[in-house]
């Protein structure tokens, strides 16, 4: 074997590894959306994309700059026939594209001591922060009175964490003739909490762990809103491995999102918005997340029954190097290509820009992923 094929094999073979490792270090993020499964995600699992309100949207998960392509393939006869087009995008936070459902009355009129019963008994979210009426104290204990029984309110920590602005009722005096029910009143919704090593967040009634420091801030989540949790609230209501809020993951109900000088609560995937003074009657010490918006144009191209759209330059952090707030969500306008109905599948692949900052941050990755594996730090 002469010098000159040696040395061409040499070539190849780098190539080929620095192809293999510049793809691990600068991975695709890649999901899929199929009108055969849209129905068929699990409940534990969290879809990356999906349809809402005649729009396409899709999560991203990494906090830097990235090119972000969809490859649409249509039902036959489903394509507008152009072949080379822009279409609009805008780029925010999950819960930002929720549809407005009206005002807090509006969440409040859902939430009658009925049908907060109801809600407590079938283990859905529920709000008890316009119900102070229903709320009596007997002797030491505290309850909140349904229809057809009454619930323990178990700590007078979980009262204030319902009820900030308001103090612990005294003794009436007298007992609700209503019977005891065996389920007691939890945390409220979309509260942070501490147990002195992590940060959680309720939600569906149950803890989330925000998985990191960057995470939390992306959120648009402020370090002093957080409640510190006591002996009870550590033994009584449980984590469970799994339950983590990522960069792609959404506000949780009971969040209250800033958009500028405007204030909505997210409910069910929902928004009400609520006024200042309403906040600070019902919700002072509520979690207030900083929302805003970009408004961009993605580049599409005509193949066949496929159309493939990329928008280039995409920054998942609306001030970087910040993380607040993190703008986790694209949502895409694709009515200039097909209806719903006429969508078969869509690709989703987000590639990571080689950059400067790109690099470091992948580099301090990679240093962290070695030193925890090989046991240099437990």
């Amino acid at each position: 074997m002469t010098k000159a094929v040696t040395a061409l094999i040499t070539v190849l073979i780098l190539g080929i590894a620095g192809y293999w490792f510049l793809d691990k270090f600068f991975p695709t993020e890649v999901g899929e959306w199929s009108k055969k499964t849209e129905n068929n995600f699990s409940e534990s699992g969290i879809p990356t994309s999906g349809w809402s309100n005649g729009f396409f949207w899709t999560s991203l998960d990494f906090p830097g700059q990235q090119k972000v392509c969809l490859d649409i393939y249509i039902i036959k006869n489903g394509a507008s026939g152009k072949s080379n087009f822009k279409i609009s995008i805008a780029q925010a936070q999950r819960a930002y594209f929720y549809p407005t459902a009206g005002k807090i009355t509006d969440l409040f009129s859902q939430m009658s001591p009925v049908q907060v019963e109801e809600k407590i008994r079938q283990g859905k979210p529920y709000l008890l922060a316009n119900l102070t009426d229903n709320i009596t104290r007997e002797g030491k204990d505290l309850f909140f009175l349904g229809q057809n029984e009454k619930f323990l309110i178990p700590t007078k920590s979980i009262f204030s964490k319902h009820f900030p602005a308001k103090v612990i009722p005294e003794p009436t005096g007298s007992v609700s003739p209503l019977p005891y029910a065996n389920i007691i009143i939890n945390l409220p919704e979309g509260i942070l909490l501490s147990d002195g090593k992590g940060v959680f967040v309720m939600s569906q009634g149950r803890l989330f762990l925000i998985r990191s420091p960057e995470v939390f801030e992306s959120l648009g989540y402020e370090w002093e809103n957080i409640k510190q949790m006591d002996n009870y609230e550590k033994s009584s209501i449980p984590y469970l491995s799994g339950n983590l809020i990522n960069f792609s993951s959404a506000h949780p109900n009971g969040t209250i999102l800033k958009d500028n000088e405007n204030l909505f609560m997210v409910w069910d995937e929902k928004l009400y918005k609520l006024t200042r003074e309403e906040q600070l009657e019902y919700f002072p010490e509520q979690p207030v997340a900083e929302t805003s918006k970009k408004d961009l144009q993605a580049e599409c191209l005509v193949n066949g029954e496929k159309t493939t759209c990329c928008v280039s330059g995409i920054d998942t952090r609306q001030n970087p190097p910040n993380f607040n707030p993190f703008l986790n969500t694209i949502n895409w306008d694709l009515n200039q290509i097909a209806e719903k109905n006429n969508v078969e599948k869509i690709d989703l692949q987000s590639k990571i820009t080689i950059n400067k900052e790109n690099t470091l941050k992948r580099l301090v990755s990679f240093k962290n992923y070695i030193v925890y594996t090989l046991g240099i730090v437990k």
